[in-house]
């Protein structure tokens, strides 16, 4: 996460249960951090942690620890990371008529930037402040 210590107004962190709860209590954490927002951010945030913890629950192992920050100009950014071994991208492609794998392709369309910390299960994002374009 890029935003400096000193213009984080907000955060959270913790490690989520690995279980069929893990995504729905990475979402409430969402909400519980930025209640005031619209719906369509909020949904947006919500969907992309919702993503990166579910794939953390089915591909990783270990604890699944999860970090939001909201920074004073309403930019939202977090982490989830798992004990896993690492992973590489998938190609543009490897979702492509499947039913699942687009985790990752919903979160590059929803946030402004992403990426992972190489040869770990460090996935990172950021999403713009409210209003931005």
């Amino acid at each position: 996460m890029s935003a400096p210590d000193e213009h984080i107004t907000a955060s959270r962190r913790m490690t989520l249960p690995r279980g069929p709860s893990t995504a729905l209590l990475a979402r409430a954490i969402v909400a519980d951090l930025v209640p005031e927002s619209s719906p369509s951010f909020l949904r947006d945030a919500q969907l992309i942690v919702s993503e990166l913890a579910s794939n953390a629950l089915r591909h990783g192992t270990g604890r699944i620890r999860l970090h939001l920050a909201l920074a004073s100009d309403g930019r939202l950014s977090g982490e989830v990371v798992d004990g896993g071994k690492g992973f590489q991208l998938p190609s543009p492609q490897a979702a492509a008529g499947k039913r699942s794998g687009w985790g990752l392709r919903i979160v590059d369309e929803l946030a402004e930037r992403w990426g992972i910390a190489t040869g770990s299960t460090r996935v990172w994002f950021e999403m713009p402040a409210e209003g931005s374009p």
